[in-house]
């Protein structure tokens, strides 16, 4: 098996990195295992008397191993945003329960000054109506004590005529 280098080298805006720091040039298969098949190589690999890392990658791999790591990233981002929002639905939980607790406190509290007020409207009521009880006694009593006035000066004035 006889490889040979590319017929073109192209350098390629999002090509990986060789180890010689320089960003890798595309070549072209040439051999008969792998005709016209497309690879990544080091930017000096073709240049006579310059020392290269000898780098190689093949396109397809490298997209595909691209393509890998843009999934992995997604994943990455959507497990991030999942925990977010499950921590967000924790808190937001949390508050709602705290809101809850309060407004049973608010309810209690505002059923125990109801109960005073329905309480203390009751007692008014039963004042009043003690009083109104007590209101008819004094004007039964201060209806008695005219009659008794009248029937005793009646009477002492009929003593009084008599003599």
């Amino acid at each position: 098996m006889t490889s040979s280098g590319s017929s073109s080298s192209h350098e390629i805006h999002g090509a990986p990195t060789c180890n010689c720091e320089k960003r890798c040039v595309i070549f072209i298969s040439k051999t008969a295992k792998n005709p016209n098949r497309r690879f990544f190589g080091c930017t000096y690999f073709n240049e006579k008397n310059t020392p290269h890392c000898n780098y190689f990658m093949w396109e397809d791999e490298f997209i595909a191993s691209q393509a890998r790591m843009v999934q992995l990233k997604e994943t990455a981002i959507i497990n991030h945003y999942e925990r977010d929002m499950e921590a967000m639905k924790i808190q937001m939980n949390r508050d709602l329960e705290d809101k809850i607790n309060q407004l049973e406190k608010d309810i209690l509290l505002a059923k125990d000054i109801l109960e005073r007020d329905i309480e203390a409207v009751r007692f008014q009521v039963n004042e009043s109506r003690v009083t109104r009880m007590n209101w008819k006694q004094y004007v039964g009593m201060l209806g008695l004590l005219i009659v008794a006035f009248v029937i005793f000066f009646c009477i002492w004035k009929y003593t009084k005529l008599s003599k």
